[in-house]
């Protein structure tokens, strides 16, 4: 369904250019749009009222209200915003309103119409159906704008630009407050010998120059947002640094908006206080050019700020005293205005320098009305010679910091100091360029600067070191370990030094068993380190004397009368000697008494060369007996069997025989022996 505009609404029509323009019949006041939020997103509807013949505007005298259109199949419906409850928002005293919309969700919504009432215009309809009923609402509207989005962007009409930034701007010392424990400085980080602006730089440098510059500023502007620069946005923020990002312009509009895109970056992560676009463009003298017109230059204002998430950046340029002061455009188009001022460029003697500053920033404070000056340069040479009646030197540079600084705290007035750093790239300003740090290219404070009250106060002198830590390393089982220190990354000095911690020893588990000793090879345990797995320690556990075993090869029935039979075999395979060994069995007999067999006279047999053994064990009968021990015994064993003897006997000779076998038998024809072994014939 379409939407005509209200009847009372003209639409004209540029013939070259068929873009509706929409304008209010008989309004005067009007609304421009400063953000309009992407579909799927629940930011507020942002915008200004302004007058459009650029009159004083009452805010007080309007507010703005909005419905949110849906179309239907046969209709269109349209519901008021930000709620029933709330159909309208007010105007702040720079025309400022916003507006929310997603009090039903309605993120997905494409059409919504903003409208301008006077404050005493009440009773709006929470929701209207049908074009005609929204017609009459529009009626009575002073303005209206349509806006549709989609997913390519958000089309306005009419289309209208925002008022330029005026008194709205946050005040300076909101942002960059004036201390007396520290000061605002501009930052060059080419200080090295032979290097030059755009060559690269690295974190260290970087670190180096900032984290000795903390130590009295708290503030900083730096001259570039892209390339290796921006890494100090970032390292000045996890310092704790305010800062004045600057995008460098030149002339050449490629490398112009790649730095304004990458100083809007900047600003969107949070890392910039103070958006500066340019620094000295304008500026002309006889040996410098301006490096763009004042319209380009705030066509680049207003393209940084239209971009900017959090528009409470304040956004400006930042150029010489006499081009602000005859730019009243390029002031209003700023939201705050920061002037570079040197007295010593202008030839002043040291003892009307200073005033001489003061009467030029006072004067300019007086035409830019509410709005705060940032002084965003100023400074003296150390050494270099004249300049007219402005001697440079270490004691005039001190003497110029003193006074404005003096006031600076008694006007609240910010002042960036130039520069933090000797740069010695600067032979393009004569024989002064290379002397305008309050330090050394190497970082150490200058003698004229070290006498100063505020350098003084702070005990600051020769380098200020950039501290950096040395980590500690642990201590472990063999090797020593050191507590954390710190060295200063620009001198070198030892700040804190690293002490030794000795070395702790071993803590050693329990020896296990790697490998099992045998008679043919040694064997390995282990044991590890608690500490530490990687350490660990082995010893030899020695090779054994071959083990002899008892394996049963026929077991008589009861009532049989055929002898116990059997062999013997080295366990771990190892060769046998039946010289070495005999085998004697007992029997149990009536109470609890043990005999030995084949009998009393003959108490043991002798296995033969394979190890093969037969005992006979019928001498008294006894083919009904059910128990038996068969002992393996060294031939050597020194004391002789005997017959009839008690089982504590019995458990003795178990005690001393190389093996034994326990044989049971029933009268069944049962038979049970252990340990239960099978010899090998063939192998024996």
């Amino acid at each position: 369904a379409e939407t005509d505009w209200p009847e009372d609404m003209e639409v004209l029509i540029n013939e070259e250019s068929p873009e509706e323009t929409v304008v209010g019949a008989d309004s005067t006041p009007v609304i421009a749009l400063s953000r309009i939020p992407d579909l799927g997103k629940t930011e507020p509807f942002e915008g200004y009222v302004f007058m459009e013949d650029g009159s004083a505007l009452s805010p007080e005298d309007y507010h703005v209200t909005m419905y949110l259109q849906v179309s239907y199949q046969n209709y269109n419906a349209y519901y008021v915003k930000p709620s029933a409850a709330r159909p309208f928002v007010t105007i702040d005293e720079e025309g400022y309103f916003n507006l929310t919309y997603t009090s039903g969700g309605d993120t997905d919504k494409t059409d919504f119409w903003l409208l301008l009432f006077p404050s005493d215009h009440t009773g709006m309809p929470s929701e209207l159906y049908g074009d005609s009923d929204f017609r009459e609402v529009c009626d009575s509207a002073l303005d209206c704008v349509k806006v549709e989005r989609s997913d390519e962007g958000s089309t306005v009409t009419p289309q209208r630009d925002l008022p330029d930034a005026g008194e709205g701007a946050p005040a300076i010392s909101a942002l960059l407050p004036v201390s007396a424990s520290h000061i605002a400085m501009d930052v060059g980080f080419y200080t090295e010998e032979g290097q030059q602006p755009g060559d690269p730089l690295s974190e260290d440098q970087i670190r180096m120059h900032l984290d000795s510059l903390k130590k009295f500023s708290n503030a900083v502007r730096f001259y570039n947002a892209g390339g290796d620069i921006s890494k100090a946005y970032e390292i000045a923020d996890e310092m704790g640094l305010s800062v004045v990002g600057t995008a460098y312009l030149s002339g050449n509009e490629t490398e112009d908006l790649a730095e304004l895109e990458a100083l809007i970056a900047l600003c969107n992560r949070g890392l910039v206080d103070v958006a500066c676009v340019g620094n000295e463009t304008l500026l002309e003298t006889e040996e410098i050019k301006p490096k763009l017109t004042a319209k380009q230059l705030i066509e680049y204002i207003h393209y940084v700020r239209d971009r900017l998430e959090d528009e409470t950046i304040p956004v400006t340029t930042s150029d010489s005293v006499d081009v602000l002061m005859s730019n009243g455009t390029l002031r209003k188009a700023c939201n705050l205005i920061m002037p570079n001022c040197y007295p010593f460029w202008g030839g002043a003697d040291i003892s009307e320098a200073a005033q001489g500053f003061i009467d030029s920033i006072t004067s300019l404070q007086a035409v830019c009305g509410d709005k705060q000056v940032l002084v965003s340069e100023t400074g003296w040479p150390t050494a270099g010679g004249t300049q007219g009646n402005a001697a440079a030197g270490e004691a005039e540079a001190a003497q110029y910091f003193e006074e404005i600084r003096e006031w600076s705290l008694s006007t609240n007035t910010q002042i960036f100091y130039f520069a933090s750093a000797d740069e010695l790239w600067k032979t393009n300003e004569g024989t002064f360029g290379t002397h305008f740090g309050f330090r050394t290219n190497n970082f150490v404070l200058k003698e004229g600067y070290a006498d100063t009250t505020f350098f003084k106060s702070l005990d600051l002198t020769g380098c200020l070191h950039s501290e950096v830590v040395d980590e500690g390393t642990e201590p472990t089982c063999t090797t020593t370990g050191l507590t954390e220190g710190s060295h200063c990354r620009i001198c070198g000095e030892i700040l804190t030094k690293q002490e030794e911690i000795p070395a702790l020893g071993h803590d050693w588990g329990e020896w296990t068993v790697v490998k099992e000793p045998t008679s043919e090879e040694d064997g390995l345990e282990r044991r590890i380190c608690r500490r530490d797995a990687s350490h660990v320690e082995t010893r030899t556990l020695p090779g054994t004397e071959p083990v002899p075993v008892i394996a049963m090869t026929h077991i008589p029935a009861c009532g049989e009368r055929d002898p116990f039979e059997g062999c013997i075999y080295m366990k771990d395979g190892s060769a046998f000697s039946s010289d070495d060994y005999h085998v004697t069995l007992y029997l149990q007999g009536p109470y609890d008494r043990w005999w030995v067999k084949p009998s009393a006279a003959v108490t043991f047999v002798t296995p033969d060369e394979n190890g093969f053994f037969s005992i006979p064990y019928t001498s008294g009968g006894d083919t009904d007996k059910t128990n038996f021990m068969i002992f393996l015994l060294p031939k050597d064993h020194e004391e002789l069997t005997i017959s009839n003897v008690p089982t504590s006997k019995i458990e003795e000779l178990r005690e001393k025989s190389l093996d034994w076998v326990n044989v049971r038998r029933t009268q069944e024809g049962g038979i049970s022996y252990e340990p239960l072994r099978r010899a090998s014939i063939e192998s024996a």
